[in-house]
C-alpha cells in the first residue's frame, strides 16, 4: 500500500522503485478496498501506475505472485522471495516433554479459520479424550469463537495476545500445529504465513487446510498434512493422525526443521534479497533499461 505514496519520491529522485506483496494486498477484491477507505480506493486507482513503475516486484508466495500477476503486473519483473525466519530464536527443547495439546496462533479473524478447527477438535477428542485446544491470539470474533468452544469442547483454551517467546514456550510443549485458514468473502487469504515456518523450526507437525500460500510453507504428507478448505472432517482425521501415530509425527518433525533450514533460513533469505538490490542497481548505475 505505502508502495503507490512512493512513486512520485522514487521519480523525482530518479532511482528505482522495488515493491513486496505480502498477502492481503494482492488478494482482497478491488471493491472491497473501494468501499473499505478513501486510501484504499485510491490505491487501488494507482495500482496501474505502480505496476510500471516498479522494476521489481517481489511476492512472498507463488500464490502472491499469482495474484499480483492477474492484477496487471508483469511477469519480468515479477519473482518469490520467501522472507525467512531468526532460527536462533526457534529452537526446540527435547527436554520438555510433548503434551496432546493443537496449538492454534493466529489473529482471532475470519481469515484464519479457528472456527473450522473448533469444529475439528470437537472430532478429534471423541478420539482422543486428552487431546486439548490451545488458542493464543486475540481479535473480532474471540468472543463468539470462546462461546462456540464452550459449546463444544471438554478441553481448551483462549490466552489471547502472547508475547512471541510465550508462543515459542507453547510451541515447544504442542504436538500439533493447526490454523487452518480460508479464504474470507473479502477475497483476503493466507499470503504464506511465516508462524507455519515458525513452527516447524520448532519441531511442531502441523495440519491445516490447503488455501493460500500454506502449501508452500508446509510440504503435504512430509512435514504435514493439509485438508481441502473448510473440510473439517478432514482435518479432525489429520490431526488424529499426528497426535497418535508417533512415528510419522517423528518423521514429520524431523523433516518440518531441515525444509525450514533449507527455505526459510533468515540469513541465507536476506541475502538473496540482498542480491536482487544490488543487481538493480547495478542496472541503475549502468544505464541498463530496467525491466
Amino acid at each position: 500500500m505505502d508502495a503507490v505514496s512512493t512513486i512520485p519520491i522514487a521519480e523525482s529522485l530518479g532511482i528505482p522503485l522495488i515493491v513486496t506483496f505480502h498477502g492481503w494486498d494482492a488478494t482482497v477484491r478491488d471493491d472491497v478496498f473501494r468501499r473499505r477507505s478513501i486510501a484504499l480506493n485510491l490505491y487501488v486507482r494507482r495500482r496501474p501506475k505502480l505496476a510500471r513503475a516498479a522494476v521489481r516486484v517481489l511476492c512472498v508466495s507463488e500464490f502472491v505472485r499469482r495474484q499480483v500477476l492477474e492484477k496487471g503486473f508483469s511477469p519480468d519483473k515479477t519473482m518469490v522471495h520467501y522472507i525467512g525466519i531468526d532460527l536462533r530464536k526457534f529452537i526446540p527443547d527435547p527436554t520438555i516433554e510433548r503434551k496432546p495439546i493443537v496449538l492454534f496462533v493466529g489473529r482471532l479473524v475470519e481469515k484464519k479459520g479457528c472456527e473450522y478447527l473448533i469444529q475439528a477438535m470437537e472430532i478429534v477428542q471423541s478420539k482422543v479424550e486428552d487431546a486439548e485446544l490451545v488458542v493464543i491470539g486475540d481479535g473480532p470474533l474471540r468472543k463468539r469463537l470462546e462461546h462456540e468452544a464452550g459449546s463444544r469442547l471438554r478441553l481448551f483454551r483462549f490466552l489471547g495476545g502472547c508475547s512471541a517467546e510465550v508462543v515459542r514456550e507453547w510451541m515447544r510443549k504442542a504436538s500439533v500445529f493447526s490454523t487452518p485458514s480460508v479464504v474470507a468473502e473479502s477475497g483476503d487469504a493466507e499470503g504464506f504465513g511465516m508462524v507455519f515456518a515458525e513452527a516447524q523450526a520448532m519441531g511442531l507437525p502441523v495440519a491445516s487446510f490447503a488455501s493460500g500460500g500454506i502449501p508452500e510453507a508446509v510440504e503435504h504428507g512430509v512435514t504435514g498434512l493439509l485438508a481441502p478448505e473448510r473440510d473439517t472432517d478432514v482435518l479432525a482425521n489429520n490431526i488424529v493422525t499426528l497426535l497418535t501415530d508417533k512415528s510419522l509425527w517423528r518423521r514429520f518433525r524431523a523433516a518440518g526443521q531441515e525444509r525450514v533450514k533449507r527455505l526459510f533460513d533468515l540469513e541465507k533469505q536476506t541475502a538473496k534479497l540482498e542480491q536482487v538490490y544490488e543487481e538493480v542497481l547495478r542496472e541503475h548505475h549502468s544505464g541498463v533499461k530496467l525491466s
